[in-house]
C-alpha cells in the first residue's frame, strides 16, 4: 500500500497581480474528490484566450479571467474538499462508490443537473475561428 498525502490550496484573494495570472493547481489545486483539477485547468486555459482575442489589452483579459474563474474554481474546490470530509473513512468511500455504481444512469444525469455550482455544465467562451494561410 502507498500512502500518498493530498494537499489542497485554501482559496486565494485573486489569480491576478498585473501582467501575470496564475492557472491550473498554482491558483487552486484542489483535491481529486471530484475528478475536476485537469478539466479546470484546461478552462483556465481558454477563459484568457478568449479573454484576449476580445481586447482591448492583457490587464483587461486577466481582469476578466480573474472574475469568470475565482468563482466556479473556489466553488469545485470548497465542494472536492467537501465531499473528500464526507468520505474519510473506508467504509464511508466503498459505500459511497458502491451507490454510485448501482445507480441507474437516468437518476445520476438527474442529480448531475441539479449541482447547485453548476460544475458539470460550464459554458464554454466562443474562441475565434482558426485561420490558415496559404
Amino acid at each position: 500500500m502507498i500512502h500518498i498525502d493530498i494537499r489542497d490550496l485554501d482559496p486565494l484573494p485573486t489569480y491576478v497581480r498585473g501582467r501575470v495570472a496564475l492557472l491550473g493547481d498554482a491558483a487552486h489545486a484542489m483535491s481529486p474528490d471530484r475528478g475536476q483539477g485537469s478539466g479546470q485547468s484546461v478552462e483556465d486555459a481558454v477563459v484568457p484566450a478568449a479573454a484576449l482575442h476580445a481586447g482591448p489589452g492583457i490587464e483587461a483579459a486577466l481582469g476578466r479571467y480573474d472574475a469568470e474563474r475565482l468563482p466556479r474554481t473556489q466553488a469545485t474546490a470548497r465542494g472536492a474538499r467537501a465531499d473528500g470530509r464526507r468520505t474519510t473513512s473506508t467504509a464511508a468511500h466503498r459505500v459511497l462508490a458502491t451507490m454510485i455504481r448501482l445507480m441507474p444512469a437516468p437518476l445520476w444525469r438527474k442529480g448531475i443537473a441539479a449541482d447547485g455550482n453548476a460544475t458539470w455544465r460550464w459554458p464554454p467562451p466562443r474562441l475565434p475561428e482558426p485561420t490558415t494561410h496559404a
